[in-house]
């Protein structure tokens, strides 16, 4: 796989082809940029955010993925992780209905990259469980880059 940008591209909705161009150095620069891991505990209410957010403070556009480890299952439900603005919201840009009845994880980091944005909406990754999810125990992993310099 080419670790060069293509002359034109839309970063509207990175492809791995482009996150990997931007993320590992070229050979004849030695320049790259670093990823970034923040791990979130999950919480267990049904409001928005209220199972996890995480806020871009950096000032800089990234891109940005999410796992989801249910390491114990909730009481049922499922859960939407999806773009917000200042850590609030709800969508299903990364995870659509995942369920926390049973432990596992969720998400799909080969494909569902996405722009935050370092002033401005979406900023953010949200969380949102569909019920009440008083036994759920876990970890959401974000994973990001700067792409500003």
């Amino acid at each position: 796989m080419s670790t060069s940008l293509p002359a034109s591209y839309s970063p509207k909705d990175p492809t791995p082809v482009i996150v990997q161009a931007l993320t590992i150095p070229a050979a004849s620069t030695g320049t790259g940029r670093g990823w970034l891991v923040e791990s979130l505990t999950l919480g267990t209410g049904s409001a928005t955010g209220g199972a996890f957010a995480f806020q871009n403070r950096t000032g800089k556009r990234l891109i940005a993925n999410v796992l989801v480890s249910v390491e114990t299952a909730g009481t049922g439900g499922t859960l939407d992780v999806g773009l917000g603005s200042a850590g609030t919201g709800s969508g299903q840009q990364f995870i659509a209905s995942g369920s926390l009845g049973v432990a596992g994880v969720l998400g799909n980091i080969g494909t569902n990259w996405r722009i935050l944005s370092g002033s401005g909406s979406p900023d953010s990754i949200v969380g949102q469980a569909g019920a009440v999810n008083s036994t759920l125990a876990g970890r959401a992993t974000i994973f990001y880059v700067a792409i500003d310099s």
